[in-house]
Parts: C-alpha cells; sequence; structure tokens
C-alpha cells in the first residue's frame, strides 16, 4: 500500500507512528518501524526515520513500500569440535535465546549490534566460552571491521581516542558519546582509507577496545558517520540510497587455545556494500 496524504486537525502535533498506524490499521507497530527504518516515509519531501517524530497540520505524508532487509540463512565460516564462526546476517540479534533457536546447546562468547554483519564466535561448551571470553579480555583477539562512511575520508590513518559515556535513551536505546572528562570507558578505534567515491568512502576499523557502539561513535564524531546509522545520524551528506546499516566485521583472527593453532576467519562482504561492487 502506497500513500501521499495531508494531516488533517485530528493528528496535530501527534506521533508520526500514529498516524501511519491510522492510514495501515492490519500493520504492526513493529512492521510500520521497519518501514521508517528502510526510509519508505517522507515528511514534506524529506525522509524521517523516527516514529516518535511529531505530524503537524497541513504536513505531508508520503509511503512508499521498499523491501525490507530481512535475516538471509547463516553461513558457517569455520567449525570445530570447540567452537563455530557465522558470517551473522543483518537483523540478527546477538542473544542467546536467538542464538538457541538457530544452534541449539551453543554459549554466546561476543555481541554485534543486530545490524552489523559478520564474524561472530559462538562456542560449543562452556569450558571453550570461557576460553574465548579471557582471549577477548586479554585483547588477544584482533578484529578488523569494513565500514561505507558518509563523505570523503582525506587522511590515510586516523586514530581515534575518547572516553565514552551514556548520553541519552533514544526510543528504548541507549545513545553513547565522549566525555570531556576521564570518568568514560576508554575507547580506541585505528582507521585505515581503503577508497574514496564521489561522495562517501570505504575503510578498515580496527577497534583495539570493544566499546558499546565504539565504532559508530567514533566515526558520527569524526564528521563521517557510518552510512546507514540512523540512530546516530538523521541527514547524510551522500545521495545513494543506503537501506541498512553499512557496517561488517570482516575479519577475526586469534590463536586457538586449545591447538595452538593461528586462525584467521574472513566473511565476505554482504548486501549493504553493493554500493561499491
Amino acid at each position: 500500500m502506497n500513500f501521499s496524504d495531508l494531516v488533517e486537525n485530528s493528528f496535530n502535533g501527534q506521533s508520526l507512528l500514529r498516524f501511519l498506524k491510522e492510514q495501515m490499521p492490519s500493520c504492526s507497530n513493529k512492521r510500520l518501524k521497519a518501514f521508517l527504518e528502510a526510509g519508505s516515509v517522507k515528511i514534506n519531501g524529506m525522509i524521517e526515520r523516527f516514529g516518535s517524530k511529531r505530524v503537524f497540520q497541513g504536513d505531508l505524508v508520503q509511503f512508499v513500500s521498499k523491501k525490507i532487509p530481512i535475516s538471509s540463512s547463516i553461513c558457517i565460516l569455520y567449525e570445530d569440535d570447540n567452537f563455530l564462526a557465522i558470517n551473522k546476517p543483518v537483523n540478527f540479534e546477538s542473544s542467546q535465546l536467538n542464538l538457541n533457536r538457530s544452534f541449539p546447546s551453543s554459549y554466546l562468547v561476543h555481541r554485534l549490534d543486530k545490524n552489523t554483519t559478520g564474524v561472530l564466535l559462538i562456542a560449543k561448551n562452556k569450558n571453550f566460552q570461557k576460553y574465548l571470553e579471557d582471549l577477548f579480555r586479554t585483547k588477544k583477539i584482533q578484529k578488523k571491521y569494513v565500514a561505507l562512511i558518509d563523505g570523503v575520508l582525506t587522511k590515510d590513518h586516523i586514530t581515534i581516542k575518547s572516553h565514552l559515556v551514556r548520553k541519552k535513551v533514544y526510543q528504548g536505546q541507549a545513545i553513547w558519546g565522549s566525555s570531556n572528562s576521564l570518568a568514560g570507558l576508554y575507547a580506541e578505534t585505528h582507521l585505515k582509507k581503503l577508497k574514496i567515491f564521489d561522495d562517501f568512502s570505504l575503510v578498515e576499523l580496527s577497534p583495539i577496545t570493544g566499546r558499546t557502539h565504539q565504532l559508530r561513535v567514533h566515526l558520527k564524531e569524526l564528521g563521517h558517520p557510518i552510512l546507514g546509522d540512523f540512530q546516530y545520524c538523521r541527514k547524510f551528506r551522500t545521495t545513494k540510497d543506503v537501506l541498512c546499516l553499512c557496517l561488517h566485521s570482516s575479519e577475526v583472527s586469534f590463536e586457538h587455545p586449545i591447538t595452538n593453532e593461528h586462525l584467521t576467519i574472513k566473511a565476505p562482504l554482504p548486501d549493504a556494500f553493493s554500493l561499491i561492487k
């Protein structure tokens, strides 16, 4: 269902989500929010992705249905008797409950944001879960990410250091940011420019620490937010139509705690990176 409608007085000052629910009563709030995240809704010609946005009498609200990215089949990148590594798809939540739906009797070791794709390690027993958690804690697991970021990056290499704190909660999501004091959690990211395009750039990110939303915050504060990161950026400079977060855990490397073999596990780029394919 596509529509273009003016807001009437009865909805003056109400939330966009409530207005959409009136127009599409058969759609659940969850699905409406998914349409918002996919860029299906415009207010007065501008894409709006937040259901809490207020609409006012005379506003023109347009809805054009777009394909909503969903989790695809999960690809196993590596497996042995103690653990496996999967290529986490978009919209797959890194929780123990969700993990057990696809991999019974498995144990979560670390997390990726719901819309971040790429290498995710999963233990097959409690002992190996502790081994891998210890490797993460002692920074003996090296992680690399690739991201598409807004704008043209000029420097080839950048090291970003800050202390992160919770700034606020918005629509049930914690928003993090850097603090001028040392009270927050220390976060360090190394950035390498891989390629530039007309109005966005491809970069490799190596997080030295593993703080919540670290990469997303550091890139936003650098002035080059990650494309599709609508939680930290409302408007991008690029003219490209991006539907989901362009952040991918491309590589994880470490020494196997039992065999002592050095492992490097890589995940191919997802559809979100079709802009550069």
